[in-house]
C-alpha cells in the first residue's frame, strides 16, 4: 500500500529546494550587501573653519525628524544619521555662542542603499 500523503510532502519539499537553488544566482547577482549606510554626514564648523564638536544637529526628511549623532574621528567632529534614509532634507545646526544655520539637499540611492551626502555647515558667532 502506497502512502500518497507522504509522497506529496516529499515532492513539495523537493520542489521548494529546487526553487531555492534556482533563485540563488538571481539573489547573488543583485550585488546588495547587508551593510547599513547613513544618508547624511555633516561637519559643523565656525566661519573660520574650526570644528564645533558640541553642536546639536537636527535633520528633517518629510515628516521624520532626528538628531544626528556625533562621531569624532580625531579632531574632525562629524555628525551622522538617517540610516538608509533618502529624500529631501533640512538640516539645522545649533551650538552655544553661535547663530543657528540650516541647509537643504536631497539624498538619493539605488535599489540597495542610499547614496550618502557628506556636507559642511558653518555657524557664525553671536
Amino acid at each position: 500500500m502506497m502512502n500518497r500523503g507522504g509522497e506529496t510532502q516529499r515532492v513539495a519539499g523537493l520542489a521548494s529546494v529546487v526553487l531555492a537553488l534556482v533563485s540563488l544566482p538571481v539573489l547573488a547577482s543583485c550585488g546588495c550587501d547587508d551593510s547599513l549606510q547613513f544618508g547624511l554626514t555633516l561637519k559643523v564648523r565656525s566661519t573660520i573653519g574650526e570644528p564645533i564638536c558640541d553642536a546639536t544637529v537636527r535633520v528633517t526628511v518629510g515628516d521624520r525628524s532626528e538628531v544626528l549623532h556625533p562621531f569624532r574621528a580625531g579632531a574632525d567632529c562629524q555628525y551622522t544619521g538617517l540610516p538608509e534614509g533618502s529624500g529631501h532634507f533640512v538640516a539645522t545646526a545649533t551650538a552655544a555662542g553661535y547663530r543657528p544655520n540650516s541647509l537643504t539637499g536631497d539624498i538619493g540611492g539605488d535599489s540597495c542603499h542610499v547614496s550618502g551626502q557628506a556636507l559642511e555647515i558653518r555657524l557664525e558667532t553671536n
